[in-house]
């Protein structure tokens, strides 16, 4: 019995990162409700969400491939991503570039404020990514609502 039909498509670049989708009637509500609470987190973190860079589920990457030392992880995620638009300023510190992925791993997101759930990717000690959990069975309830 396959009770999971669908495998991540190839594009997505972590295996781990599950598909899921929801019908143009509930969309735009789950997806309100996500953009609340990301706009709630950067406000709680004193950032501009206004500022903050979007990076999608399919070119979010896990744990599991942070262990992948390998020179095309380096290249391919952190180049492209996290490293493209970062500057160094005349005082010597860096640019705050910030950019945020939803994830549904909560290993990802050791760390809390104002009850939401979050993990960062950090650039000389300065977060340079934010993972902010989103739980599956909550994004149910409000497409149900």
């Amino acid at each position: 019995m396959s009770f999971i039909r669908y495998q991540t498509p190839d594009t997505y670049r972590s295996v781990f990162n599950p598909v899921i989708g929801f019908s143009d009637e509930v969309r735009g509500k789950v997806n309100a409700f996500i953009e609340a609470r990301v706009v709630k987190f950067f406000a709680s973190i004193g950032k501009s969400y206004d500022e903050a860079k979007f990076i999608e589920l399919y070119d979010t990457i896990t744990d599991r491939e942070f262990q992948n030392t390998s020179a095309e992880l380096a290249n391919s995620y952190f180049y492209q991503h996290l490293f493209t638009d970062i500057e160094k300023l005349n005082d010597g510190c860096i640019s705050d570039t910030i950019k945020y992925a939803i994830t549904f791993d909560r290993d990802l997101t050791p760390l809390s404020v104002d009850n939401i759930s979050y993990g960062t990717i950090k650039i000389a000690n300065r977060p340079v990514l934010y993972y902010i959990l989103f739980d599956l069975q909550e994004l149910i309830r409000v497409s149900k609502s």
